[in-house]
Formats: structure tokens, sequence, C-alpha cells
């Protein structure tokens, strides 16, 4: 997990809340992982960080899956 994981969280948090970036909220980022981490908000009233963490280390996965994918096929042709 990434040393702005806590920035990724506000965001996430906010979007959760209502707000739109980069007109509620200040972003040098593309929305889509701020949408992705939101519905973790919506999973229970209380935040439980481990949700994050499982989300995080599955979206790892699933990128290196595809990246290897690619990776492959591409050393294959």
């Amino acid at each position: 997990i990434s040393y702005d994981a806590p920035y990724y969280l506000g965001l996430a948090r906010d979007i959760h809340d209502g707000f739109k970036p980069y007109i509620d909220v200040k972003s040098n980022y593309t929305p889509l992982m701020m949408y992705m981490n939101s519905w973790i908000f919506g999973l229970e009233d209380t935040f439980h960080y481990a949700y994050f963490i499982l989300f995080q280390y599955l979206i790892i996965f699933l990128s290196q899956n595809v990246f290897f994918v690619l990776l492959d096929g591409t050393i294959s042709a």
C-alpha cells in the first residue's frame, strides 16, 4: 500500500459524502480510483481500514494479471 493511501481515503470519503472531484475536492489525480474506493465507505456505518487494504491488494493483483497477459501476448507475437 502506498504512502499516499490516507490521501486517497480522504478523497474517497468526500466523494461518498457527495462532494464532486475538481469542483468541491482538489486533486491532481484522475478520479477512477477515488470513485472505486468510495464504495468502501458504504459497506458499513463505520469505516474499517481492513476493507481498504483488501480492496487495494485486489486491485494490485488484478493489475498485475492484466499486465502479465498483455506482456505475454506481446512477447509471444
